[in-house]
């Protein structure tokens, strides 16, 4: 089975469910364990480097800085998506990890992909739904139709240049003091 891709860049489309919904989108640019996430006007949510974060949280106008650490996925709430690498140990439990029934094949992004609807785990009340690169196996969309919320890739480079600059802050007049 081959492996999601480490490498790619991309936009993503989110829909949550606070206060009657907020859409949004931002630009995922990922090597590895190295991401940047931003919004399309270039505003930073997250830069993660080879040994430093940099991370936007609560809506601060600051990034904090924090030691990179590859176990903790150093991602605001809701920019998950995209940003996290593939980890198997997702699958483990019944937070939505039993498929309701078969895949079913359908085209996302101009790729054959698998759409698959995930049972809720009992304290949950309804199913999530996922869309699977049939290739890649790279989670290209997930959600929950009854609530209407999803995260998904509107625009998607599996084979991206990405400049080593983008994986570093450099406007040190907006950013947090350093981590002890």
């Amino acid at each position: 089975m081959a492996d999601a891709p480490t490498r790619l860049s991309g936009v993503v489309r989110a829909r949550i469910a606070d206060h009657g919904g907020t859409e949004f989108t931002y630009r995922v640019q990922r090597d590895g364990r190295r991401v940047r996430c931003s919004a399309l006007d270039g505003a930073v949510h997250v830069i993660a480097g080879t040994g430093t974060v940099w991370c936007r949280r609560d809506g601060s106008d600051v990034l904090d800085i924090e030691p990179a650490d590859p176990h903790l996925l150093h991602a605001p709430d809701d920019y998950e998506f995209g940003v996290r690498l593939f980890d198997w140990s997702r699958w483990k439990g019944n937070d939505f990890t039993e498929p309701v029934d078969g895949p079913e094949e359908v085209l996302m992004l101009g790729r054959p992909a698998w759409r698959i609807t995930l049972a809720p785990p009992p304290h949950k009340p309804e199913p999530m739904q996922i869309v699977v690169d049939q290739q890649t196996f790279l989670t290209l969309h997930e959600g929950n139709e009854a609530f209407g919320t999803y995260h998904r890739w509107s625009e998607l480079d599996l084979d991206p240049h990405i400049d080593e600059s983008v994986f570093a802050w450099n406007d040190t007049d907006r950013v947090a003091s350093e981590y002890q």
